[in-house]
């Protein structure tokens, strides 16, 4: 039943196939065994009595502009489930990303300094349209980018709580990423694949405190991700994801999200 479930989760993987790649400012290919990791912000949020997403992007844009001269390697998008699953808790979430986890705690510090009175209006702002319970920071890596000819602007992305089988390495998930990235590539999929390992704070339901670490596939559009199911399954896709990762990991969906970006 394990392997059937992982067939399905990585054919669904397999389907995502996403423009911007989340996370990437410069959409370069990263070593997935070398580098610094980017750093990775994720606050799940409800809106408060009344309020929905056009309050938040109209909050947005004046934080927008505030974070072009104050936080400029910082970028952010907002996230709002497509499909959601029984893990699906909240109706949208902040996503933050800055080339470095130091960069990232750096914007984090400024962000609670309360001695600027713009920002700490703006934040008053953010804080009356949702209230966030879960706040974490990850270290993420790009094990994928996009083609240079999109953009990070929107898009589709689906998140995946992974564990890692008892007895299994990390450099065992390593060598396997390697080989699903290179099969990936060989399709011609336009998708990027991101993996975040977690850093600092509890995402604060249970599924999401049992899992070694995410994977997120991105994609433009959900029509594109169909056109790469196709392309997937011609190729015996759920059979080669078996022999990849079938021993290694087990995945749980945590739903198809679409994506806007917010400030760059």
């Amino acid at each position: 039943m394990q392997n059937r479930n992982f067939r399905l989760l990585l054919f669904i993987l397999i389907l995502i196939k996403m423009s911007p790649s989340i996370g990437d400012n410069h959409n370069e290919r990263r070593d997935i065994f070398a580098g610094d990791p980017y750093g990775v912000e994720m606050l799940a949020c409800n809106y408060r009595d009344g309020k929905n997403l056009a309050d938040l992007i109209k909050v947005t844009k004046d934080w927008a502009y505030w974070a072009t001269k104050n936080n400029p390697n910082y970028d952010a998008w907002l996230l709002t489930p497509v499909f959601p699953t029984e893990h699906t808790k909240h109706a949208v979430h902040w996503l933050g990303t800055a080339n470095s986890l130091g960069e990232l705690m750096a914007v984090l510090d400024q962000w609670m300094d309360t001695s600027d009175p713009k920002k700490e209006r703006i934040k008053d702002a953010f804080e009356s349209v949702v209230g966030c319970e879960i706040r974490a920071v990850f270290r993420g890596k790009n094990l994928k980018p996009l083609p240079d000819d999109v953009t990070n602007e929107k898009g589709v992305a689906q998140f995946f709580g992974c564990s890692v089988n008892d007895g299994i390495e990390r450099k065992e998930i390593g060598i396997a990423t390697s080989k699903w990235t290179r099969f990936i590539d060989e399709l011609g999929l336009r998708e990027a694949h991101h993996r975040w390992w977690p850093a600092n704070g509890v995402m604060g339901t249970d599924h999401m405190a049992e899992f070694d670490f995410i994977n997120i596939i991105e994609t433009d559009s959900l029509s594109e991700r169909a056109e790469n199911g196709a392309i997937w399954w011609e190729a015996l896709g759920p059979k080669k994801a078996e022999e990849i990762f079938g021993e290694l990991l087990s995945c749980n969906g945590w739903g198809v999200f679409s994506y806007m970006k917010v400030s760059s």
